[in-house]
């Protein structure tokens, strides 16, 4: 059986060259579906509406505290925020 010369190097690299192509496409494919399921993930509401807003409502009753807090030191004069 006559091969011509360089036939088995070349099919070798060629298919080291194929098998790395198709590593980078699972690999892509991977990333691609578990950036997926984390979006789905996160779209699921972990918790009720009413929680949500229970801790909305109590960060916005925070911020306007430490907001009095500022100002009330800034009325006084003293550094103290």
């Amino acid at each position: 059986m006559f091969l011509p010369y360089g036939f088995i190097e070349t099919c070798a690299i060629a298919f080291i060259v194929v098998l790395g192509i198709a590593s980078l496409i699972i690999q892509l494919d991977a990333i691609i579906r578990g950036r997926r399921r984390r979006r789905r993930r996160a779209a699921r509401p972990t918790e009720s509406v009413h929680s949500i807003a229970t801790d909305s409502a109590s960060l916005t009753r925070d911020l306007a505290a430490e907001n009095r807090r500022r100002t009330q030191a800034r009325v006084l004069g003293g550094r103290h925020g």
